[in-house]
């Protein structure tokens, strides 16, 4: 009985190390709680990568929030003006090394044809200014 004892001790000792190891492992831990520049401000003061908007789009988004929030945000936000869901690639592909409660800029921009919708988008890490990803496509109607 005291084996077994000391056994359940040594196991619930560990396991708040072994769960704060989990999270070390990701490449873009929490950072919830820091403070980054506005998407707005990101925009005009960093270079984009290729990224750049639409002249004349029909919905564009400046957005700094929590990975957590991405589709939530994305549905939000296109409500009345496109379907969101042309975002796909962005919210259904879990990045698995960015925390939930990690902060990211999300810029998105599109235009409306008769005949299409033509977007593209860029998500970049709101501390690291790393690329988390990055796309553009056309929706055919």
């Amino acid at each position: 009985m005291k084996k077994l004892s000391l056994i359940f001790l040594v196991i619930f000792t560990l396991s708040p190390f072994r769960a704060n190891a989990e999270v070390q492992l990701l490449k873009y831990p929490e950072n919830e709680h820091k403070v980054f520049l506005s998407a707005e401000e990101y925009y005009k003061k960093e270079k984009l990568h290729d990224y750049h908007e639409f002249k004349k789009a029909t919905f564009s988004l400046r957005k700094k929030l929590l990975y957590k929030n991405l589709e939530k945000v994305l549905k939000n936000e296109s409500s009345d003006k496109i379907d969101y869901k042309i975002f796909h690639n962005l919210f259904a592909h879990k990045h698995s090394q960015v925390s939930p409660n990690r902060q990211v800029y999300l810029y998105c921009s599109v235009i409306e044809t008769k005949d299409d919708l033509q977007y593209k988008f860029i998500m970049i890490d709101a501390e690291t200014s790393e690329l988390l990803v990055e796309g553009d496509g056309t929706h055919y109607k």
